[in-house]
């Protein structure tokens, strides 16, 4: 395979994988997750699901671009997006599959940090890949917010 072709392919699939794998854990029906109380300002569920299809979208073609890029610093860089790829697939599981709001803040911290790191890491390779994930550190940070709000209001 090409390596034009190879950095399409891959970015993509890899982070379409991740997505399934991250939507399996999710569950808004069940009686614990209905049962919470919920901070005033979050989203209906169905925003959650269209905020993130835009995010890997976005993430996948920040992944594509500094692939393209054949920079040798590219290498590290997927070694810190498959670090933030697995905090992020945890979330679910820690929040909705364990019910534990406490360990889902604590991952989700470590998200936002993995986000920061790529940001910095990925504009010295390539910036536009870099401002692509802005879009994702603003919706994490968010979402720190809710599942702070969530643990406090269900202590």
């Amino acid at each position: 395979m090409k390596t034009k072709t190879r950095c399409i392919v891959f970015p993509i699939a890899i982070v379409l994988a991740l997505a399934g794998i991250a939507t399996l854990g999710v569950d808004t029906h069940s009686q614990w997750y209905i049962n919470l109380i919920k901070p005033v300002f979050q989203p209906p569920p169905w925003a959650f699901g269209a905020a993130w299809a835009v995010i890997y979208g976005l993430i996948a073609y920040a992944l594509v671009r500094v692939c393209l890029t054949g920079k040798p610093e590219r290498k590290k860089l997927y070694g810190y997006f498959a670090l933030n790829g697995f905090f992020n697939v945890i979330w679910n599981y820690l929040f909705f599959r364990l019910h534990n709001p406490l360990l889902s803040l604590i991952d989700i911290v470590l998200v936002f940090i993995t986000i920061v790191i790529l940001i910095r890491k990925t504009h010295a390779v390539d910036r536009t890949a870099s401002y692509l994930l802005y879009a994702y550190l603003g919706w994490v940070g968010f979402a720190t917010v809710i599942n702070y709000s969530i643990y406090m209001l269900n202590l």
